[in-house]
């Protein structure tokens, strides 16, 4: 089942999540401190009701989770899909789609000129996930390491 996390309980269970997420993100970037704990980040975030936080319980256990952040900048109003993450034993079973699919129908009638993504470019199982809700590649950045 997909809920809106509007109390403190479901946001420091998404809080954990992320830091599940970052941890994960160390795949493709090992400069994450491995040590790096998520608090409070949700709990302060879900009293913006122009952001939308949705996790997915099964039970009482909150096994995924999708934040829509709310951009006003530059480019215009929009979306940033700034976190997806189910838990590992959860995958495969059409949870992140869920979990897109219904964050996409919350904003869809709010009027917006984007909604973005960041992915690691070597992440390709998130990156045939988005495409395949129509998102494109809009913009690459380019990085050399520093080899000392």
């Amino acid at each position: 089942m997909i809920v809106q996390v509007k109390d403190d309980n479901l946001a420091e269970k998404c809080d954990e999540l992320l830091t599940k997420l970052i941890e994960d993100e160390r795949k493709y970037n090992n400069k994450i401190n491995e040590f790096f704990i998520v608090v409070d980040y949700f709990k302060n975030v879900i009293n913006d009701d122009n952001n939308i936080l949705l996790c997915y319980k099964i039970d009482e256990n909150v096994v995924g989770y999708i934040f829509f952040k709310y951009i006003n900048n530059i480019d215009g109003v929009g979306y940033l899909i700034d976190g997806l993450f189910v838990e590992e034993a959860y995958r495969n079973k059409g949870i992140a789609k869920s979990l897109i699919s219904e964050g996409l129908k919350r904003i869809d009638s709010i009027k917006k000129d984007f909604i973005e993504i960041k992915v690691m470019a070597n992440n390709k199982i998130a990156m045939k996930l988005y495409e395949s809700f129509g998102f494109e590649i809009f913009s690459i950045k380019l990085r050399k390491k520093e080899i000392k």
